[in-house]
């Protein structure tokens, strides 16, 4: 199944570490980077970034994850659970 361009920018940007959504947003719009010029030099938007978040969480490719204030560490969701409510 062909993946949408944006979930593998996505994937790019968490391979090496757990990032925040705004993280992803600076990288992928980050002209270093070269994502941007795949995007037709248009800056990726925030729900396109949740979107692919969500498919790639829903294959298995990524993990959600929230805050413990028992550990106060982050900890994962679970592989496939979706975040409820808003994503920040």
């Amino acid at each position: 199944m062909p993946r949408d361009l944006t979930d593998y920018v996505v994937l790019d940007t968490i391979a090496d570490d757990l990032e925040s959504i705004e993280i992803i947003l600076n990288r992928v719009n980050n002209r270093q980077f070269g994502w941007r010029e795949l995007h037709g030099d248009q800056e990726f938007t925030r729900e396109e970034i949740v979107s692919s978040l969500f498919r790639l969480i829903r294959d298995g490719l990524a993990e959600a994850c929230s805050y413990s204030d028992s550990d106060r560490a982050l900890a994962s969701l679970g592989p496939r659970v979706l975040p409820s409510g808003e994503a920040q």
